[in-house]
């Protein structure tokens, strides 16, 4: 938020019921040395006390180490009274009218972005909370792209405020596109999604040179 940007968490239920940020469906990777007893056990498998005493910043490095798993509720409350900071979530296991009664508690409904690759997930979050924005992403080929993309047009991107491509860079020494999807493609997508109202976003995957933005938002891309 310091930095102007709309930050993500991935959205889990403990076993008692709390909404938390994490992203792993696991503790393998960012618990370090976790007791023998968690080693292929999730968040959904503890309570939220348990979980609250694992060290999940120690992977990272010393600087992160004692950083603890947030309650969702308490990382919408630092938003509330603050239009200005806004939040995707990342829905990974979640009861959908638990989340939508923790945002209307916080009034923050309007500020946060929900995210998932299931458009019917996203459809049936829009009845529940009609006013969120939604982010529906995708990654894939050209061809699977195209495939989910008309699902989507068949209705007319009903429920869907942004869509995100993700992009890799080409490998392919012999060819002249810079993507692993053509230009005519991803800005063929961002015409139509002009058309509908829908803010136009990709992810360069694992990318940091700013030469690779600025292609992409000569394709039409509106927002990273």
């Amino acid at each position: 938020w310091k930095l102007g940007t709309w930050p993500e968490a991935d959205v889990r239920t403990t076993k008692d019921g709390a909404i938390v940020a994490f992203h792993d469906g696991n503790f393998k990777r960012t618990v370090k040395s976790p007791p023998p007893e968690l080693a292929n056990k999730g968040v959904k498998d503890i309570t939220f006390a348990e979980l609250s005493k694992l060290d999940v910043g120690g992977w990272k490095g010393e600087g992160f180490i004692g950083r603890r798993v947030s309650k969702i509720s308490d990382v919408l409350k630092l938003m509330t009274g603050k239009p200005e900071r806004r939040l995707y979530l990342d829905i990974k296991n979640v009861d959908l009218n638990q989340l939508a009664s923790e945002l209307r508690a916080a009034g923050v409904v309007k500020q946060v972005v929900f995210t998932s690759t299931d458009y019917e997930l996203i459809r049936s979050w829009k009845k529940i909370v009609p006013e969120s924005m939604t982010l529906n992403w995708m990654g894939g080929t050209e061809a699977q792209l195209k495939e989910r993309l008309d699902k989507l047009r068949a209705e007319k991107f009903a429920g869907i405020t942004q869509l995100q491509l993700h992009v890799r860079l080409n490998t392919n020494s012999t060819s002249a596109e810079p993507f692993d999807l053509s230009r005519g493609f991803l800005r063929s997508v961002g015409d139509e999604l002009r058309e509908h109202g829908v803010i136009y976003q990709s992810l360069p995957w694992g990318v940091a040179e700013p030469n690779v933005y600025w292609q992409l938002m000569d394709l039409g891309v509106m927002a990273f």
